[in-house]
C-alpha cells in the first residue's frame, strides 16, 4: 500500500511539473505579443496633424476669421507629402460705396518635402515642391470704370511651385513647421452681375502667388 501511495505521490508530482511548465511558457509566450503589441503601439505612425498660427493671427488683426489646417504623412526616411487648406472670409458694411462687400477665399496646397539632414530624419531643414490652387470670390462690389452696382468676382489661380522650411519637434510630439512657398502660374479674372452673366474676364499667364505657415501640430 505504501508503495501505492509513493507511486500516486511521483506521479501527480510529475504531472503537476509539466503541468507548470507548459503554463510557464504559454504566459511567456502571451507576455511577449502582448509587448511586441504594446511596443509597436508606442511607435509613431508617422502621420502629423497640424493647425497654423500665423495666418488667423493676422486674419484676426484684420477682422479676418482664417482657418488653416495641415496633414503631412511621411512617405521615406528624408521625405514627406503635406496637404494644406485655407478658408477666410470677411464682410465690411462700412466701405464708402454704399452697400455691403464681403470675399471669401480657399487655398488647397500640396506639398512634398525632402529633409536636408542625413541623421535627423523628418527634422531641420527641407526644401521641396507644391502644387497650388487659390480661389477668391469677392461678393457684391462696386466697379465705377464702366459697370456700377452689386455683382460677384472671381479670381482663380492654378500653378506649381518650390518651397523651403524648417521643422523640429517638442518632447518628441509636439511638430513645429514652419514654411514658404511660391508658385508660378496661371491666374483667370471674370466678373459677373447679380444674374451671373459675365461682364468681363482676364487671363493672365505666369503671375506669382505663395503660401507662409507657422503650423504646430501632434506627431502620431
Amino acid at each position: 500500500m505504501r508503495g501505492f501511495f509513493i507511486y500516486i505521490w511521483y506521479s501527480t508530482y510529475y504531472q503537476m511539473k509539466h503541468l507548470f511548465v507548459a503554463l510557464y511558457f504559454t504566459l511567456s509566450i502571451f507576455n511577449g505579443v502582448a509587448q511586441r503589441q504594446n511596443d509597436s503601439a508606442k511607435k509613431s505612425i508617422g502621420l502629423i496633424i497640424k493647425v497654423d498660427l500665423f495666418n488667423p493671427a493676422t486674419g484676426l488683426f484684420g477682422n479676418l476669421p482664417v482657418y488653416d489646417f495641415s496633414i503631412e504623412k511621411f512617405t521615406g526616411k528624408h521625405t514627406s507629402i503635406q496637404l494644406t487648406g485655407f478658408y477666410d472670409s470677411f464682410h465690411d458694411a462700412n466701405n464708402g460705396v454704399g452697400y455691403p462687400v464681403g470675399q471669401q477665399e480657399y487655398i488647397i496646397a500640396t506639398e512634398v518635402k525632402y529633409f536636408l539632414s542625413k541623421r535627423k530624419t523628418h527634422k531641420g531643414i527641407y526644401v521641396g515642391f507644391l502644387g497650388l490652387y487659390d480661389h477668391i470670390h469677392i461678393i457684391s462690389y462696386y466697379w465705377s470704370s464702366g459697370y456700377t452696382g452689386e455683382g460677384n468676382g472671381y479670381n482663380n489661380f492654378y500653378g506649381p511651385g518650390v518651397l523651403a522650411g524648417v521643422q523640429y519637434y517638442i518632447f518628441k510630439r509636439i511638430d513645429v513647421d514652419l514654411l514658404i512657398g511660391l508658385s508660378k502660374g496661371l491666374n483667370y479674372i471674370y466678373w459677373t452681375d447679380t444674374h451671373n452673366n459675365i461682364i468681363s474676364s482676364d487671363t493672365h499667364q505666369f503671375t506669382f502667388d505663395g503660401i507662409a505657415n507657422l503650423n504646430i501640430g501632434y506627431k502620431f
